[in-house]
């Protein structure tokens, strides 16, 4: 506040949208103004719903940025015709091209191939094959 006085207290509260001239004076001073949320207090409960999809929605966006689909599925070997081969193609390469934590990378991988139509045979998901 010091740098734009407390009439900006309104723009930060999201009251009134900021004036032309705070606008290019936060430009200047390379400041960011207007109405900040916060989606994860601490102090509330983090059990709900909403906490949880924001946070699942995020999780999907860290592992599509740090390990783009088509980028995996390109380097994956997908004709393998058993799908714990693929699933283990898949996993490692995560693991090893991509820095993908084991934990996440069966999962990331499951949904991978299962998306590229190449999950498990109906046989497989019966354990008959």
């Amino acid at each position: 506040m010091a740098t734009f006085g407390h009439t900006i207290t309104d723009v930060l509260d999201g009251i009134r949208p900021p004036t032309v001239s705070e606008r290019v004076h936060a430009l200047l001073v390379q400041m960011s103004i207007g109405v900040h949320t916060n989606l994860m207090e601490r102090d509330t409960d983090v059990d709900s719903p909403t906490v949880w999809q924001i946070e699942d929605r995020s999780d999907k966006v860290a592992l599509t940025l740090l390990a783009p689909p088509q980028e995996v599925l390109s380097r994956t070997e997908l004709a393998a015709a058993q799908f714990e081969q693929r699933l283990f193609s898949i996993t490692g390469m995560l693991r090893v091209e991509f820095g993908v934590p084991r934990s996440v990378a069966g999962p990331y991988g499951r949904a991978l191939l299962t998306m590229a139509k190449r999950g498990p045979s109906w046989l497989e998901t019966l354990g008959l094959k």
